[in-house]
């Protein structure tokens, strides 16, 4: 809940899940990053609904744009992303990294954010 707004539905603390937090652009998820570990570890992650995980080999670049195609000036920080793995999103075996990286994905953009491979962002 918002200070001041109204509560959230409630999020069960005996599996994994996520709610809506009223009037915020976040949600709320719990989360059991390994399922060898259900009874010991559980996480909550207060995030933004919108999450893009880079399931490919390379890394690759997330810009975002006004309607009339504009690049948004929005600061974009590495540090809105995370290694997968530690939210329980492991790579998929068969995607391998092949040829040379994209020479265009680079942190130099503020307004662009690069995922590496298996990282949310």
């Amino acid at each position: 809940r918002l200070p001041g707004g109204e509560a959230s539905l409630p999020l069960s603390l005996q599996q994994d899940g996520a709610v809506a937090i009223p009037d915020s652009p976040f949600v709320a998820e719990l989360l059991t990053p390994s399922p060898l570990d259900r009874m010991q570890h559980r996480m909550l992650l207060l995030a933004t609904s919108l999450r893009v995980h880079n399931q490919t080999g390379h890394p690759i670049v997330v810009r975002f744009h006004t309607a009339d195609t504009e690049v948004l000036a929005a600061p974009l920080p590495a540090s809105m992303t995370c290694d997968a793995a530690l939210l329980g999103c492991f790579p998929k075996e068969h995607i391998m990294e092949t040829g040379a990286p994209d020479a265009t994905a680079s942190g130099d953009d503020e307004h662009a954010l690069v995922l590496q491979p298996n990282a949310l962002g």
